[in-house]
């Protein structure tokens, strides 16, 4: 059994002092201060602890972190209470986790057009990256290399680099749909833009077991060092 401290020895002293931090008498400005500092570190029960202290300003990321943990329910449940784009195409996620891959498919789309409405590049991304995921499920590969494309084009115009979660789709959608080289030049972007603790990596490592399959073991390492517990299930 892997362990974090074994995993990620230079998280774990960040993991400790926002342990310590957990028995303090944080302002709610603090606790979403590093509640965000937890969910970019991989550390996704540490960010729904910090966000349950925040008083109720954190309640999306939250939902979003439950969604990592492998609790796509309770998720559903704080993402129900949300207004917006981004609480819609989560609640897809939620429901892609739950298996329930038509309904995933609709709320996401909704949350879709709402983001595109709305303007909002970081909705629409977060979107097309869960519609690629359930598009995949259904066994829609081309389909989904096709939507996929949508999260690059949008960061395109807001001039940032391609989305590494997308790139890591995109990437399982070319070893199914037969383009295995591209595939891989694919995922070692993703490599090249991301660290081990980060899901874009360890999704890029589940694309590559679709080649390579000692790869695999990598990423289950990262989602049981880490707590995912989606991932852990999906990987199991």
């Amino acid at each position: 059994m892997t362990t974090f401290a074994a995993h990620f020895p230079e998280l774990t002293l960040l993991d400790r002092d926002l342990s310590a931090l957990l028995q303090t008498d944080l302002s709610p400005e603090e606790a979403s201060q590093k509640a965000v500092q937890c969910w970019q570190s991989g550390l996704a029960e540490r960010t729904v602890s910090f966000c349950e202290r925040s008083e109720g300003q954190m309640e999306l990321l939250k939902a979003i972190a439950l969604n990592r943990l492998g609790q796509p329910e309770a998720a559903l449940q704080v993402l129900q209470k949300q207004a917006g784009a981004l609480a819609l195409v989560h609640q897809g996620s939620s429901l892609w986790q739950m298996g329930h891959l038509q309904d995933a498919l609709d709320q996401t789309t909704r949350g879709l057009e709402l983001a595109r409405k709305e303007r909002s590049g970081t909705a629409i991304i977060s979107g097309v990256c869960i519609l690629g995921e359930v598009l995949l499920d259904l066994d829609q590969h081309k389909q989904a290399v096709l939507t996929l494309a949508e999260a690059f084009k949008v960061a395109e115009m807001m001039g940032q680099e391609a989305d590494p979660y997308a790139l890591a789709i995109t990437a399982e959608a070319h070893v199914r749909w037969g383009n295995p080289r591209k595939a891989l030049a694919t995922i070692e972007k993703v490599f090249s833009r991301t660290r081990p603790f980060e899901l874009a990596h360890m999704r890029a490592q589940v694309s590559r077991s679709k080649i390579e399959p000692e790869a695999l073991q990598e990423a289950r390492a990262v989602a049981q060092a880490l707590g995912w517990g989606f991932w852990q299930k999906r990987l199991s």
